[in-house]
This record gives C-alpha cells, sequence and structure tokens, in this order.
C-alpha cells in the first residue's frame, strides 16, 4: 500500500543519486532501503528506477515522482492548518455557569484575566443545575464555575474560596418594619460595631430563598432549622437579579455566604451599593460552610490556558472576596 513513507523514500532516492547517499540522509541501512523500494516496485508492478550510476527515473518513477511531490506539499499545508487550529483552540476556554446564579463579580474577575492573559479568549456559558451541581457538562465546555457542592464523578474540582462567615442582608426599612424600631435600632448598633448575631433575630422577616431541591436550599433549610423558625412570607428563586432586587427594594431578606453579599451590595463594582442596605454577620453555623469552585473535565485534554485560568482566578477572588 502506497504510502507518505513511500514518497519520503522516493523522492530521496532520487535527489541523492543512489541508495547508499539516500539512506544516510534517511539514517537508515542500505540494505533496507533497497529492500523498501523492491517491494514497492513488486505492489505497483513497474520499477520506478532505472539502476544506473546515478540513479535515474523511470516513466512511471517520473509520475510517481510528480504525485509523491504534490501529495508531501498537500501534506505539509495540512499540517500547518491543523498547527494553526491546534494553538487557537488552545488559547480559548469554554467556561460554563450556573444559569441566573453567576459566580460573584465575574464580570470584573473576565475583565482582570483578560487583561493579565490577552493572549487567551474566554466565552461563557449559562447551564442549567439540577441539584445546585453541574449535572451534564456538555462537550463544548472546558471548566465550570460556580458556588455548587455536589459532586460529578466526572470533574476534578479546585476550591477558588472558602468562607464560614454568613450574613443576613436586608434594608433598614424592612427591618424596622418586621422588627419594630427598638430591636431594629439595636441591631444596626451591633452591626455597626462588629458583633455576630443570632439568625433567630430575623425570625419575622421575610426571606428570598433558593429553589426548592437544590444544594444551597437544603443548606438553607438546615440553618433555619437550627434556628428555630422556618422564614415567613418567602420567595423562591435560582435567580441572582431578581433576589438583589427584592431586598434592594425593600422587600424581603436574604441568607448568604459573606463574600456572596459583599460582592453583591458592598463593592464599588457591584452596582448595587446602597448605604441602607444592612449586613448582618451571623454566628457561625456549625460545619456548615462555603467555597466557589473550578470543575475541570477529570479524563480529557484541556486547553493550554486553563491552568493559568484557575490561577488567576485564585489569586483575584483571595484577593478581592478572602478575609
Amino acid at each position: 500500500m502506497v504510502n507518505f513513507l513511500n514518497f519520503e523514500y522516493v523522492l530521496t532516492i532520487h535527489k541523492a543519486g543512489t541508495i547508499r547517499a539516500a539512506a544516510d540522509e534517511l539514517y537508515i541501512s542500505p540494505q533496507a532501503l533497497s529492500e523498501h523500494l523492491g517491494k514497492l516496485e513488486r505492489e505497483l508492478g513497474t520499477p520506478l528506477f532505472h539502476r544506473t550510476k546515478p540513479l535515474t527515473l523511470t516513466e512511471a518513477g517520473e509520475e510517481f515522482l510528480s504525485c509523491a511531490e504534490a501529495c508531501l506539499e498537500a501534506r505539509r499545508r495540512l499540517d500547518t492548518k491543523l498547527s494553526s487550529i491546534a494553538q487557537r483552540d488552545n488559547q480559548r476556554i469554554a467556561l460554563g455557569v450556573p444559569t441566573g446564579m453567576p459566580p460573584p463579580l465575574l464580570l470584573s474577575f473576565l475583565d482582570y484575566f483578560r487583561h493579565i492573559h490577552p493572549e487567551l479568549t474566554v466565552t461563557v456559558a449559562e447551564l442549567p443545575t439540577r441539584t445546585g451541581a453541574f449535572h451534564e457538562i456538555p462537550g463544548h465546555i472546558d471548566l465550570v464555575m460556580g458556588e455548587f457542592q455536589g459532586e460529578n464523578s466526572k470533574l476534578s474540582y479546585t476550591s477558588i474560596l472558602h468562607s464560614e462567615q454568613f450574613t443576613v442582608v436586608l434594608r433598614k426599612n424592612l427591618l424596622h418594619r418586621s422588627l419594630g424600631p427598638e430591636r431594629a435600632y439595636a441591631i444596626e448598633a451591633a452591626v455597626r460595631q462588629g458583633e455576630l448575631l443570632h439568625l433567630s433575630e430575623f425570625r419575622n422577616c421575610p426571606f428570598v430563598l433558593k429553589r426548592t431541591g437544590s444544594i444551597i436550599r437544603d443548606h438553607e433549610d438546615r440553618i433555619f432549622h437550627a434556628a428555630g423558625f422556618s422564614p415567613k412570607g418567602a420567595v423562591e428563586t435560582g435567580d441572582m437579579e431578581l433576589t438583589i432586587r427584592l431586598v434592594l427594594l425593600g422587600q424581603a431578606a436574604v441568607y448568604f455566604p459573606e463574600p456572596v453579599a459583599r460582592a453583591n451590595f458592598m463593592l464599588p463594582n457591584a452596582l448595587t451599593v446602597d448605604r441602607s442596605v444592612l449586613l448582618c454577620p451571623l454566628q457561625a453555623p456549625a460545619k456548615e460552610s462555603w467555597q466557589l469552585i473550578i470543575g475541570s473535565h477529570r479524563y480529557r485534554r484541556l486547553p493550554g490556558g486553563t491552568a493559568a485560568f484557575i490561577e488567576a482566578a485564585q489569586t483575584y477572588y483571595q484577593s478581592v472576596l478572602g478575609p
């Protein structure tokens, strides 16, 4: 069967003029090259060279050489194109984030990443979650990033940020309506002094909760149960924008990990800074914690920029939202 190796051998023999000279260039023995040429000629049913000194092409050899040169040039062009595609793909990262609940400060982080790695391109796609963790990761997604706590056997996980501090976020007018002026002022004073509050202080406030069945909702249910009450007038949603809007309108409070609360209500680039919004730090719930995590395919080759992306995420989030 004719292949690229046949083409290389015949072309080298023609240029070198002798089997021995060609064998030296190809780093094989003259005997092996002579046997290879003889086998090829038998398969083709015709000699390719006149056994002269130097070797000269037969008519069949000229046709074979012309085809060989064209095929080898086509292969070189293909190799160049494939190398270019591989290099380009190696500089692209497809990132999946949960639908409606993107990681805190995602846009700010992506701006930071583009600044330090302009050679890499990141595209973002929203992915549905079934239990708070990513369930199925499409083949075109390289990394997933979110606050999910579940396990997926197809993924490896890297912790980007970890916190055991939680807060209740609400507007002062909701606090006054729900608890009365005297208790509301006492809580405001405690917040100013950095005191840790008990979640039960807010039993009369309506809350925004995550959707039933999610891992994050399971966490919330455990916390409220431990505090001895079920939230009144609860609104369930898996949409971060709606959650923030309800808090800013003074219609509900929300239970958040402290870094998430700070990212969405306190930092200048959160675009929701409001002095009438209180972040009330809570006494640490036992054995409960929050993590921002990046998941990567466990058994698949990843683009070369993924390690840089993960490292940049750890640096950014720990500097901006870390302790």
